[in-house]
């Protein structure tokens, strides 16, 4: 059971940092809270025979029980959602400025919404509803025809002090969720980052062995696919004598070459990797026999047409052996045996005088 809970909270935390998922979070924490509160004030209220502030607390407590349940059913947050919230709030605010709630104490409760807003809101609409709500408290609190519609009598001083003291808030919370916001981009940056660095080769900028086994086995191992695809390995011929007589530089420059020709030859989708070494390893998806031939042979045409200059001024071109495995429709697929089955075809490719391809016949 204590295992389970520190699952869930792990995958809680992951989840909170999707902005649009920590918004949700917030407003139904926000709104349960709220809901809460309303609720035991509406009840102290009975007791305090304060009837129609608590018809207001008892109301806004349902409203909020609402929104809650609003956003559990939706399983996100939405404009009706927000605009719930900001209107059942700020009606309940300028309730609070007009009647003093209790013995004045009650516009208190409005500063967590300059305080809070942003965090809760995000920054557009918590910078509309501040400013509507402060223009509200300024007018009715700080002008004649304002003052001629509160029916509770605030000192001059709290009059004065409350607008600023409003603000003081806003900007507190504001720059909390600036601060926030510009470090999770920053950390999102990094992350993001880190898992190219981890996930793709620096020299062919193709993703590297590590994405394979961490994406592609997972979406392929016993899958069983509606359509035919195939998988298809290719090896630079003769690489070894490249980096000898050429030299290493020119071998990257192979390298990075032969991956853009690759790459120039394969579906958008198709997402090739750099294997290890020369050896490239790309899954064709939801291709026939036909197109894995086209395709091998534009791969064997487009690196042919490689031209390279090493450092000596020697011009050297390049050619690959290609073995190309076939998954038929219809049938599980092992990640190893597919991969085992295209390595024995291209070193049949090899044997049988390279730059060629073998593919795996239909039966």
């Amino acid at each position: 059971m204590i295992k389970r809970y520190i699952g869930l909270f792990k995958d809680l935390r992951n989840r909170l940092i999707d902005d649009s998922f920590r918004y949700y979070f917030q407003l139904v924490l926000l709104c349960t809270l709220l809901s809460l509160v309303s609720l035991f004030m509406g009840i102290m209220n009975i007791f305090t025979h304060k009837t129609v502030l608590m018809i207001a607390t008892l109301s806004f407590a349902v409203i909020m029980a609402f929104n809650v349940w609003l956003l559990l059913y939706q399983n996100r947050t939405s404009s009706v959602s927000f605009l719930i919230f900001e209107i059942s709030a700020y009606v309940l605010f300028i309730y609070f400025i007009l009647t003093g709630g209790t013995e004045g104490f009650s516009p208190h409760w409005i500063l967590i919404l300059p305080a809070c807003g942003p965090m809760f809101l995000g920054l557009k609409r918590s910078n509309i509803l501040n400013a509507v709500t402060l223009v509200s408290i300024v007018a009715l609190l700080d002008t004649t025809p304002g003052n001629s519609l509160l029916m509770f009598q605030f000192t001059k001083e709290f009059c004065m002090r409350y607008p600023v003291v409003y603000v003081a808030f806003f900007l507190l919370g504001l720059a909390f969720e600036l601060i926030r916001y510009n470090t999770s981009l920053a950390l999102n940056e990094a992350q993001q980052k880190l898992l190219l660095a981890t996930e793709i080769d620096p020299l062919t900028k193709l993703a590297n062995r590590h994405w394979f086994n961490t994406h592609l086995h997972a979406k392929l191992e016993q899958k069983v696919l509606p359509y035919d695809s195939a998988a298809i390995l290719i090896d630079i011929d003769n690489f070894k004598t490249v980096n000898d007589v050429h030299g290493h530089i020119s071998g990257d420059a192979a390298l990075s070459a032969v991956s853009k020709a690759i790459k120039a030859c394969i579906k958008s989708d198709d997402r090739p990797c750099r294997w290890g070494g020369e050896e490239f390893f790309v899954y064709l998806d939801n291709s026939t026999y036909e197109q894995v031939q086209t395709t091998c042979i534009a791969i064997l045409n487009e690196v042919r047409s490689i031209s390279l200059t090493d450092n000596k001024g020697v011009n050297f071109g390049l050619t690959v052996s290609i073995g190309a495995a076939k998954v038929p429709k219809g049938e599980p697929i092992s990640v190893q045996e597919l991969f085992i089955k295209a390595d024995r075809l291209m070193y049949q490719a090899k044997a049988n005088g390279k730059d060629r391809a073998v593919i795996e016949e239909n039966k």
